[in-house]
């Protein structure tokens, strides 16, 4: 075979092996959600009583359960809030004596939907990230697909009612939004520190622990923000 074949070859069983992983990938989150039932996830009992605790009032009033009523009381709101509005709209469509236990199925559910929609997106961003850092190298997007797909504990844990979904989605966001911010020399409008906030706002909102990301964080906003007070003036009027 001439180079120019073995090239073409190579593609071929690239793009090949690349549409059978992504296939296959998308079979096991629809086989999930219509196979998995969210209760059993780690801590679900839990999980739902936050959730039939907070919608309980919406949309009235906004209120959350305490250390009486869930386990995951110390929980932000966020991950709870699909799920809530989705009990919500099925109080107000069924009939029933029991709201509560009748639509578990259908925020449940709900909530599996919309996560595994969030993870997809979440991909999608660490790709273009990979695309960023290997030079729209082709490869180097197989290998971390090949990473992902085989990491079982993915699959579960965005079938179950949760918080890290969320950590992932919006931490892939800020680290695509910074190498976006670096790419530019980090020549940054006060949007784009709003933008800086409003994601790592959303991050504390999905999970108590995201705080513990705040090392890295601020390591790098300490160039993006220019906030050592020292620099401060010079990176101004230089």
């Amino acid at each position: 075979m001439t180079k120019i074949e073995n090239l073409l070859y190579s593609k071929k069983i690239f793009w090949i092996l690349t549409i059978f992983l992504f296939i296959s990938f998308l079979f096991i989150l629809v086989f999930n959600i219509f196979s998995f039932d969210p209760i059993y996830g780690y801590d679900a009992e839990a999980h739902f009583s936050y959730i039939d605790h907070f919608s309980r009032y919406l949309p009235r009033e906004i209120s959350f359960p305490n250390q009486y009523e869930s386990r995951e009381f110390f929980n932000p709101p966020l991950p709870y809030i699909i799920p809530s509005i989705a009990q919500v709209i099925c109080r107000n469509v069924i009939s029933s004596s029991n709201f509560l236990e009748d639509c578990r199925p259908i925020y449940s559910k709900s909530s599996q939907v919309f996560q595994t929609l969030i993870y997809l997106v979440t991909l999608f961003i660490n790709m273009s990230i990979c695309n960023k850092l290997s030079k729209n190298n082709k490869f180097f997007n197989f290998n971390y697909m090949i990473l992902v797909f085989l990491l079982a504990v993915n699959y579960r844990t965005i079938s179950m009612i949760r918080g890290e979904p969320y950590i992932l989605f919006f931490m892939s966001i800020l680290f695509y939004y910074f190498l976006k911010i670096s790419d530019k020399n980090f020549d940054y409008k006060s949007v784009d520190i709003f933008i800086f906030g409003l994601i790592i706002g959303f991050l504390a909102l999905s999970r108590q622990w995201a705080f513990l990301l705040s090392n890295t964080l601020f390591r790098f906003m300490g160039r993006l923000l220019g906030i050592f007070c020292v620099y401060l003036p010079f990176y101004r009027y230089r």
